[in-house]
């Protein structure tokens, strides 16, 4: 059979899938009125996800007794910088239920993050392997990622690692490591989307102009230093706590040999 459509939502509406956009569907239906069975391949072009547009998507499918298997699905990034292959298993039962793997290549992480909630602050680019899982709105999102050159929360990297675990309620971020120009900045954080977040992060040794946190607030402050910064509370009402040990200490015309700073 071949089967096209301009718009693919009410067959996705049907199975409980938030998929709309034209489609291509071939392949062969055999079985029963009650338990057909349908092998192919299908194909979305200028589609989108919970209404987040997307790259064009083909994948080998299959279907019987209620459950969707897809094999060797690939689908560009809705900004075209990226691709993710990927296979898995959909199964609809009273709620739909989820199990899917995917690699990722240079796709932006915002690209997932914004099928739960508005995206964070996060420019880069990722790539590595994804596992989705859950059941109706429960949806947990994991993996390990190494990322490109980009900027966090206003500080700028060169490229780093870290595992992303994304869920219907928050974003965590574990096994952070970032390599800025002149040092490395690790640490573990979460953020709920309702702006709430939990961080605990430690530097190297690094120039203190070159992290954004203190420089924008005291930009006459130079020297090399270790920071360790820990904090919760809301993105609108942030309580951090640093802890600097600073070494060459310099503010203004002032210079000390060394010195700790904090900020609060």
């Amino acid at each position: 059979i071949r089967v096209e459509g301009d718009n693919v939502h009410a067959v996705a509406e049907q199975l409980r899938l938030p998929v709309t956009g034209p489609f291509q569907l071939t392949g062969q239906l055999s079985g029963y009125l009650n338990r057909p069975f349908f092998s192919g391949n299908l194909r979305l072009q200028d589609w989108a996800l919970k209404q987040h547009p997307l790259g064009p998507l083909q994948s080998r499918v299959s279907y019987l007794n209620k459950t969707i298997l897809f094999q060797k699905g690939s689908v560009r990034s809705g900004e075209g910088t990226g691709v993710a292959s990927a296979s898995g298993i959909v199964h609809f039962g009273k709620q739909p239920a989820y199990y899917v793997t995917s690699d990722m290549a240079s796709v932006n992480p915002q690209e997932v993050i914004r099928l739960f909630k508005p995206g964070i602050p996060i420019t880069t680019t990722a790539t590595g392997k994804l596992l989705i899982e859950g059941h109706g709105k429960q949806v947990k999102v994991t993996g390990p990622l190494t990322v490109g050159e980009g900027v966090f929360y206003g500080e700028s990297f060169k490229k780093g690692r870290l595992h992303l675990i994304v869920t219907e309620k928050k974003v965590r971020v574990q096994k952070v490591r970032l390599e800025k120009d002149q040092g490395i900045l690790q640490g573990d954080g979460e953020i709920s989307y309702q702006g709430e977040y939990v961080l605990d992060t430690k530097t190297t040794l690094l120039p203190i102009q070159t992290v954004a946190l203190i420089h924008k607030r005291i930009p006459d402050l130079s020297g090399d230093f270790h920071m360790t910064v820990r904090g919760k509370g809301t993105l609108k009402s942030p309580h951090l706590k640093c802890v600097a040990n600073v070494t060459r200490l310099q503010y203004r015309e002032a210079k000390m040999e060394s010195g700790t700073l904090y900020l609060d």
